[in-house]
């Protein structure tokens, strides 16, 4: 496993840093999106069992429009909240396409993970960009996605409490995309997240293994171009 930092470049000129680890013998890549908190430890955590299932992993720093190398405390959610407010999504975007295009130099499939706000934008990403997959957890503002179709296979997880997601946008989601794979969780918001109070430990597990499984049924996809 090798880990280091990378700086990438988007169609629009703006440079922003990535963590990124290796696995040994890699299998696939994964392009993981952050909460509103940033790049943090949490997320690399995460990205540490990915590695130990032979997947690669790349987390672009998509706070760096507004201010590089920004990581808030999980305490602060009203800051990260308002950062994530002043980003614009197609620029954010442009940053999650430059992501893909380094991870697919490499011929292995591609997914995509989201958390939180970083699950909304992985759902946008999933109608505009194809790829093996993309995994959702508890994505927000996904009310606002629902006009166009998604390019390849799709994981979504919620929490049945979580007010960010409640039952009625859910049930829509499953209506209009029939294909995708959803699953509900008898817990809250951001329960996958074991740094925060709201993590439900036997959700996350089963999410998790959920994913990992999705991840090797769809190792050989390719998505489907429009």
């Amino acid at each position: 496993m090798k880990t280091h930092t990378i700086r990438l470049t988007s169609a629009d000129g703006h440079e922003f840093g990535c963590w990124e680890s290796t696995a040994a013998n890699p299998k696939g890549h994964v392009v993981i999106l952050q909460e509103i908190f940033g790049v943090t430890d949490q997320l690399k955590e995460f990205a540490s069992v990915l590695i130990k299932e032979n997947l690669s992993v790349t987390i672009p720093q998509l706070f760096d429009r507004h201010q590089p190398d920004t990581v808030v405390p999980f305490s602060d959610a009203d800051t990260g909240r308002a950062i994530m407010n002043s980003l614009d999504l197609n620029e954010t975007l442009s940053d999650v396409e430059a992501s893909i295009n380094h991870a697919s130099r490499s011929p292995l499939p591609l997914f995509i993970i989201g958390f939180c706000w970083g699950g909304g934008v992985a759902f946008r990403a999933a109608q505009r960009f194809v790829t093996s997959g993309t995994i959702v957890f508890y994505g927000t503002k996904l009310g606002d996605y629902l006009e166009d179709e998604l390019l390849g296979p799709a994981l979504l997880h919620f929490g049945k409490t979580d007010p960010l997601t409640p039952p009625e946008l859910v049930e829509k989601i499953g209506e209009k995309f029939p294909s995708a794979e959803i699953h509900t969780y008898g817990c809250g918001h951001a329960f996958a997240n074991h740094h925060r109070q709201t993590y439900d430990e036997e959700s996350s597990h089963l999410a998790i293994q959920r994913t990992i499984d999705f991840v090797n049924r769809h190792l050989g996809d390719q998505g489907t171009s429009t």
